[in-house]
């Protein structure tokens, strides 16, 4: 086996760490040489510097193949979390988020009361009810994009999402201009 065939063993200067043998008589393959590439030194040194070398090989090591992938992709986000924020790392920005989002609730109920006051509570219009104006996302920037692409920016169903319901529900009411949102009608 290549003694840098890894970041663990460049930067170590040790041999790769072979992983179990899925098969007897397999040659062993390096644990780390598919995650933490030497191409990539700065991947594992953050990873390391949290976690240390002997907790990630054993994380590892306990793990499947398949499952391997997905760990590597959390311990690194968690290294870099708690590189940024020592004391509570990913719930850290968790919370900031939270506390961010009850701001802008608390923004968004001041101004409505503040709206209503001037223009009287019936009059206040929900924020999901306002008017987007027609050049919101006219850009350059939307010309480039797919259909798809163009839905998911706009938030409206993907084209194989409005397929679907299509299928489902056929086009109820899309050649009469009736409107399902209101329910059955009482006639």
């Amino acid at each position: 086996m290549d003694s840098n065939c890894c970041a663990a063993s460049m930067l170590y200067n040790i041999a790769c760490i072979p992983e179990p043998a899925s098969e007897p008589g397999a040659k062993p393959t390096c644990m780390f040489a598919a995650h933490f590439p030497t191409t990539n030194l700065a991947k594992f040194e953050k990873v390391n510097k949290v976690f240390g070398l002997g907790t990630v090989q054993k994380i590892l090591s306990l793990l499947g193949r398949e499952d391997r992938k997905r760990a590597v992709t959390a311990l690194c986000y968690e290294a870099d979390a708690r590189l940024r924020d020592p004391i509570f790392g990913c719930d850290g920005m968790v919370l900031q988020y939270q506390k961010d989002l009850q701001d802008l609730n608390k923004k968004i109920a001041s101004s409505q009361s503040e709206l209503a006051s001037i223009v009287g509570p019936d009059n206040v219009p929900k924020y999901n009810e306002l008017p987007i104006p027609d050049d919101f996302l006219a850009t350059e920037k939307m010309e480039g994009l797919t259909e798809d692409q163009q839905n998911q920016v706009t938030q409206l169903p993907t084209v194989d999402a409005q397929k679907i319901l299509t299928e489902m529900f056929g086009n109820h009411g899309a050649d009469d201009g009736a409107s399902t949102s209101a329910g059955p009608s009482k006639a």
